[in-house]
């Protein structure tokens, strides 16, 4: 036993004087912190540096002058390791092997041909297309791209170091789409799911788009142009879609929270709803909405839990032929496009609000384009495109009134504002227009300004609803004005938006008013229009009676109009015996009188 242990520690001690003449040995490039190793140079991170994705790290590297570690042998893969070790540089270090160009088709980002490699066995694989090396396993792992490592980067010792500009997607070949599919540029897509039995779980919609063919995925968006396309074709789709963004997850403990494109692309676009996605460890994936003011935003569902639709993606095929294009019914002309049953044209002259409106009813009886949800704003931002110019649309206040109105008579239960609470602070005659180069966002604007406009020729009469023209006499910012016979009172600081039920329903008495009562679908559709950007539930003035059996207003009365969500109201009484409704769909639910929420008042109009 003695001379096995002695045997033991000479071994231990011999190991630790060639680690310790490895380290004395380890030589620096031109007096920089990268070190030299036949004839190249690498910069190995320390504690504390930002860990990021594949294409950052490579993308830190160019910066650099160099780009993720390529490593040709055993010797140079050994190095790297011991270094690694030497450096405090982590466990995991992004190098340069992809499979990005095919699952068989191993690169390196610096463009070096792939000889020696040194792949360790991982226990799944679920699509992974970058690589890691690991000091504890002594080998390369492919890992999501998306995942949090930091990077090693490489370049030759001879090497002049100057920065280069960030990796570029390569062009993707010309081409056309099958039939049945759709294109924009060089992808095609196809949606799945109107049929209600089409609808699958995520795992099981991916599987569905890879079976069908070579690069056949679940959609990844990479711009705003290709959201807009994707959620005006969701319209004729009519339930929410599954698209390629999911949670990632690292076996590393303590890894970051990621979500990142199944196709291992990169996240260079993403298209939150508020709130999403939500802290926290469950496996989430994406789908896009169609719920409520949300439609098209990007919500993070169950994967494993919820059926959808959801939308494949393959790119174009140079043999196959143009499709047949068919005429517009609203004619050739560049500057009209058409959708749903409705017909638009860009003028491009320069006139106010009123020029532009006279101008618009003199084209067929229309009017200035009235957007009525966010798959007409999807269509508009691409109809549009890139333009200098903001553009009119129909909508405007008078004179000393915080009500907005289109001019073709459409109801508002839609806003597009970057935000709503900033567009009601004063009583001034205003207009809307959209602004070209903010992703198509409205803004208040001077109506006297003189801007391009969009007339739009619809054959349906816009729904109709009670007006109520009386104002709000308040010259309060928080006041909102929807056009019915209330004013409707956000408050303006957070310390009193955000409140229990109970405090808010006092706190709506101390100004003179009461609590939303909520009374129709044209007042519930009108406030999610302003108040969807809210990240909580909006107060009603409803509360579960005392027998428990039903739910009242505060004054005793039992609402004659109710718009309870999908398995609401909760038969819970004691846990859940107040009401709120969702800020984007106006949908009600019964939540805890203790629970916070946003504190919305209202009192008659004079």
């Amino acid at each position: 036993m003695m001379l096995i242990r002695a045997q033991l520690i000479h071994v231990i001690f011999l190991s630790c004087l060639s680690f310790l003449e490895y380290s004395n040995a380890l030589e620096y490039c031109n007096g920089t912190s990268w070190i030299k190793f036949d004839g190249n140079c690498y910069l190995f991170p320390t504690a504390g540096i930002s860990r990021v994705s594949y294409y950052d790290a490579e993308d830190f590297c160019r910066s650099q002058g160099s780009h993720l570690a390529s490593i040709h042998s055993e010797e140079e893969n050994a190095f790297i390791k011991n270094t690694m070790r030497e450096r405090h540089s982590g466990d995991r270090l992004w190098i340069g092997l992809n499979i990005l160009a095919g699952k068989d088709n191993f690169l390196w980002s610096d463009g070096t041909p792939v000889g020696f490699t040194n792949i360790v066995k991982k226990e799944y694989y679920v699509n992974e297309k970058c690589f890691i090396t690991m000091r504890s396993q002594n080998g390369w792992r492919p890992e999501h791209c998306a995942l949090h490592y930091s990077a090693l980067c490489k370049r030759s010792d001879s090497a002049i170091p100057t920065p280069m500009p960030p990796r570029t997607t390569p062009e993707p070949s010309k081409g056309y789409c099958p039939e049945g599919w759709i294109q924009l540029e060089e992808k095609c897509y196809k949606y799945f799911g109107a049929d209600e039995n089409e609808r699958l779980q995520y795992k099981q919609a991916r599987d569905a788009c890879w079976a069908l063919g070579k690069n056949h995925d679940l959609v990844s968006i990479h711009s705003m142009k290709e959201q807009a396309f994707l959620t005006q074709h969701l319209f004729s789709l009519g339930t929410s879609a599954w698209i390629g963004m999911r949670q990632v997850t690292s076996d590393e403990i303590g890894h970051d929270l990621v979500f990142g494109w199944i196709d291992n692309s990169r996240t260079d676009f993403t298209y939150w709803a508020p709130g999403h996605p939500p802290p926290g460890t469950w496996k989430y994936c994406t789908r896009l909405s169609f719920e409520g003011v949300r439609k098209g935003e990007w919500i993070a569902d169950y994967c494993e839990t919820s059926k959808q639709g959801y939308i494949c993606q393959a790119p174009t095929d140079s043999d196959l032929p143009a499709p047949v294009i068919h005429p517009s019914k609203c004619g050739p002309d560049a500057n009209v496009g058409e959708f749903r049953d409705a017909c638009y044209q860009l003028v491009p002259k320069l006139q106010n609000q009123q020029e532009a409106e006279e101008a618009c009813q003199g084209l067929m009886g229309g009017h200035l384009v009235s957007i009525v949800d966010s798959f007409e704003q999807a269509f508009l931002y691409n109809f549009i495109g890139q333009r200098e110019s903001s553009i009119w649309t129909g909508l405007g206040r008078s004179e000393g009134s915080k009500y907005l109105k289109w001019t073709d008579k459409q109801p508002v239960y839609y806003l597009h504002f970057d935000e709503i609470e900033s567009q009601l602070v004063s009583n001034d005659k205003k207009c809307v227009s959209l602004h070209t180069t903010n992703d198509l966002k409205w803004n208040i604007t001077d109506c006297s300004v003189k801007l391009f406009s969009i007339c739009k020729i619809a054959k349906d009469n816009p729904p109709s609803f009670p007006e109520v023209t009386d104002s709000c006499s308040s010259d309060e910012n928080s006041i909102i004005d929807i056009g019915d016979k209330f004013c409707y009172h956000l408050a303006h600081s957070r310390e009193f938006q955000i409140q229990s039920w109970d405090a808010t329903s006092r706190y709506c008495l101390t100004r003179g008013m009461k609590m939303i009562e909520g009374y129709s679908n044209h007042q519930m559709q009108s406030l999610t229009a302003y108040l969807h950007q809210e990240m909580y539930s909006i107060h009603l003035g409803l509360i579960r009676s005392f027998d428990k059996k039903s739910f009242i207003r505060v004054n005793g009365e039992a609402p004659s109009y109710t718009n309870w969500d999908a398995k609401e109201p909760s038969s819970y009484p004691g846990t859940k015996d107040c009401v709120a409704f969702h800020p984007s769909t106006g949908k009600w639910m019964t939540v805890s009188c203790s629970g916070i929420g946003v504190a919305v008042c209202q009192m008659p109009k004079n």
